[in-house]
């Protein structure tokens, strides 16, 4: 029987990518076939990887064995979050891993790919008004297809698993804690405050059925001696009935990013890469327009890694006084 765990967050941004695909490496250096599996993720962030069953294509067979001349067809997108974490787990990423990605494109609307297949841009009311059934039939088929061949699927969640007003139509989250019977890993972000109160209220808005499913809780990125917290871990383990696991340093491991909320704003300059000790005369600055609805833009995190080279976003308002 495949066991998935489902990495879950109080919010968005609070590290359940790089958690995921910690656990995907520790899992697969301990021998355990692992995959990653995100049911519907949004984000311009994407890698191209196979579809499938694309040596089948590529022979001109179909899934039930007949002809096929859909051998263009082998390739789709998924989001890089889980082309990292299939990297992570020393498996080849598929579609699979990521069945359905919104790519927004600004106004409410979102480009929609199922199983690495481009379709309609939708507004987000249609998406869920036309779409969503089907949505959730190709995750859960996904989902079916990997937990075949893996003992184990680290799945990871969307946003806060607390939204109630999502809970209906929470496919990354609740729907995939369902059909895929996971137990729930509660990732908190201390950085922002208020950990504890969102740790908390999350638990107690989850659906009671996801409620009892969540085996315990991290938090992450704190800053300090984590024994300053012992006092409000004995508290909310108590209030909860919730184990916290473990608390996770602030770091970055070098990841790239999901989607830009880690970039500056689209009215922002901001530098990337300045950080490395080479001296400001032997630095080549690359300059990049800070597009509202930047796709990709992981890429250019290649350019920033390199020693002397730094990239600058630039706002596209034409305002370049401040120089590179």
């Amino acid at each position: 029987m495949t066991r998935t765990l489902l990495v879950a967050g109080t919010a968005s941004h609070v590290g359940k990518s790089t958690v995921a695909a910690g656990l995907c490496r520790l899992l697969a250096d301990r021998g355990i076939d692992v995959a990653p599996f995100k049911g519907q993720n949004m984000s311009n962030n994407a890698r191209v990887v196979v579809r499938p069953n694309a040596d089948d294509r590529q022979r001109g067979e179909a899934h039930d064995g007949t002809e096929s001349s859909d051998t263009d067809n082998q390739w789709g997108e998924i989001g890089v979050s889980q082309f990292v974490q299939a990297r992570a787990a020393r498996t080849t990423p598929t579609t699979d891993c990521n069945p359905v990605l919104l790519k927004p494109r600004g106004d409410g609307e979102s480009q929609l790919v199922l199983q690495g297949e481009a379709h309609e841009h939708v507004p987000a009311g249609t998406y869920y008004e036309e779409y969503w059934e089907r949505a959730r039939e190709a995750a859960e088929e996904s989902y079916r297809r990997l937990a075949a061949d893996n003992d184990v699927i680290v799945a990871e969640g969307a946003g806060g698993i607390g939204e109630i007003n999502l809970h209906d139509r929470d496919l990354a989250n609740v729907e995939t804690a369902r059909f895929a019977d996971a137990d729930i890993l509660l990732l908190v972000d201390i950085e922002r405050g208020g950990a504890f109160a969102s740790l908390y209220g999350t638990i107690e808005l989850v659906p009671d059925a996801l409620r009892e499913r969540i085996v315990g809780a991290l938090i992450t990125k704190f800053r300090g001696d984590p024994s300053l917290l012992e006092p409000g871990i004995e508290e909310i383990e108590s209030k909860t009935g919730v184990p916290i696991l473990g608390v996770l340093p602030y770091d970055d491991p070098g990841l790239p990013e999901e989607d830009s909320v880690g970039l500056p704003g689209s009215e922002e300059r901001g530098v990337v890469g300045d950080d490395d000790g080479v001296p400001a005369d032997h630095r080549i600055r690359i300059a990049v327009p800070r597009l509202p609805r930047i796709s990709n833009a992981t890429d250019l995190e290649a350019l920033a890694a390199e020693p002397g080279v730094s990239v600058v976003y630039v706002p596209v308002d034409g305002n370049t006084a401040e120089p590179l």
